[in-house]
């Protein structure tokens, strides 16, 4: 790394953990856009009233567990997650649990995500009916078309290096709801600009999900 005489960082986040870890203060910053092709895409319409998008690896600390928790606490609304993971089997039985009448917003970090995710068990096959649909691996089309028909996106992401999820997200002109510890998220996303920057809990996400999906004009004067 000595011989690095110029570091070219993803977000401002990234850029200072070269300085805090390595003593490096020499990195710029480059947002990386969408990629190639995407100057095709349809123009970005208002917010649908489709299901509340989430997409993310179900790994550690993506914390699409938040987003399972939040659903359950808005329970007149759809939520979407696309994605598959190591811990999908463990979002999945938090969603079982939910379903069953556990209050969400009763568990603390380390009972909801900020742990191994090996706990829990299998769904069974009858399960309580859930406002969460985890749709997993999805094709480019499906996914333009989840986004658009969001009313918004959540990225609950702790600590991320970028965030290209509210990137995809703006291209579409859908407002980000992202956490205040999300790293290069929270970087990107302007706080009643261009999104929510919420506290990292299931409650506080409700709660921006709710203004969003009850407020049209908002929702798309965010997403413009």
């Amino acid at each position: 790394i000595d011989a690095v005489t110029h570091f070219l960082a993803g977000s401002q986040v990234v850029a200072d953990r070269l300085a805090r870890f390595n003593g490096r203060h020499d990195a710029g910053l480059f947002h990386a856009g969408i990629g190639v092709g995407h100057e095709s895409a349809p123009q970005p319409s208002e917010p649908g009233a489709g299901a509340v998008l989430c997409v993310g690896r179900h790994e550690f600390p993506k914390r699409t567990e938040l987003v399972v928790a939040a659903a359950h606490l808005l329970p007149h609304l759809r939520f979407g997650l696309v994605g598959t993971g190591g811990r999908e089997r463990w979002a999945r039985w938090l969603d079982h649990r939910f379903a069953q009448g556990l209050d969400p917003a009763s568990l603390t970090d380390a009972e909801l995500w900020c742990n191994t995710g090996q706990g829990g068990g299998d769904v069974p096959a009858t399960t309580s009916a859930s406002n969460v649909e985890f749709a997993g691996r999805v094709d480019d089309d499906d996914l333009t078309r989840r986004f658009r028909d969001a009313p918004c996106v959540v990225a609950p992401a702790y600590d991320e290096d970028y965030g290209l999820t509210a990137i995809e997200a703006m291209a579409q002109g859908r407002p980000v709801v992202v956490c205040e510890d999300g790293g290069g998220l929270a970087e990107l996303v302007d706080h009643e600009r261009t999104g929510l920057v919420v506290a990292p809990t299931a409650a506080a996400i409700a709660i921006a999900v709710e203004r969003l999906a009850a407020d049209l004009d908002l929702a798309t004067e965010l997403g413009a």
